[in-house]
């Protein structure tokens, strides 16, 4: 009997036990769906950023692309703005009444490579007669270089004086008349450029009704210094005599 309940205690404790291992196995594999549930749900939710990173990255790409055209159409936009207004806005070209005044100067014929010299001539004369030298140097240019050969070139070199101040030579005393004239300034390299200067000042003496009538007169308001490339910079007032056209 004892053996028997032996038995029997024995055989239940082994269903028990049997019982409880396999519970702990199917609670495992619960715990293992569960996992591999939650790593699949993880993976479509890394899959549905990735898709959402590279659909905002498109989106970034379109919308520089989209700045980038804008950026463009506001640089044509500002260029024709810019064309547009610069046919409107004030010419930096004034006509004005000139007073005579009296002025001392040298007389040159040829080259205007001879500035140095001419310029030398007059303050070393000017310094000698102890003439007051305060003045802005100017020169007056009575030929239009591109159709007067070199050595024909009529001009002077000079500065003005007082009244009644007396002149020996060889310098010369002369008067500049009353007159209208057109002014304007250029200041950068004595090169094509300033000659590109003179022909805008003429073209805007004829838009303003105006034709030239005298001798073109240039003040030195700094001098032309020689840079290290061999050109020189400087600031011109320019002056030209001017008188208006009548209409016909």
């Amino acid at each position: 009997m004892k053996k028997m309940l032996t038995a029997v205690l024995l055989f239940v404790l082994a269903v028990s036990v049997s019982g409880i291992l396999f519970a702990g196995d199917d609670t495992a594999k619960e715990d293992c769906e569960k996992a591999k549930a939650e790593a699949e749900a993880c993976k479509k939710e890394c899959e549905k950023a990735r898709e959402k990173a590279e659909a905002c990255k498109g989106d970034c790409e379109k919308e520089k692309e989209k700045a980038e055209a804008c950026k463009k159409e506001c640089e044509e936009a500002k260029e024709k703005a810019e064309a547009c207004c610069g046919d409107k806005k004030e010419a930096s070209l004034k006509i004005i009444k000139m007073e005579a005044f009296p002025y001392a100067a040298v007389e040159m014929t040829g080259s205007y490579e001879l500035h140095g010299e001419a310029f030398g001539t007059l303050y070393n004369q000017a310094g000698m007669q102890g003439l007051d030298m305060s003045a802005k140097p100017m020169g007056i240019y009575y030929n239009d270089p591109s159709n007067t050969p070199m050595d024909e070139l009529k001009w002077d070199i000079g500065f003005k004086v007082a009244e009644g101040t007396e002149i020996k030579d060889p310098l010369k005393l002369k008067t500049s008349p009353a007159q209208k004239a057109a002014v304007d300034v250029y200041e950068g390299p004595m090169d094509e450029k300033m000659n590109a200067k003179f022909e805008e000042m003429y073209t805007e003496i004829a838009r303003q009704g105006y034709q030239p009538s005298g001798a073109m007169m240039i003040w030195y308001v700094s001098m032309p210094m020689p840079g290290a490339d061999g050109s020189a910079d400087g600031k011109l007032k320019i002056v030209v005599p001017v008188t208006k056209v009548e209409a016909k």
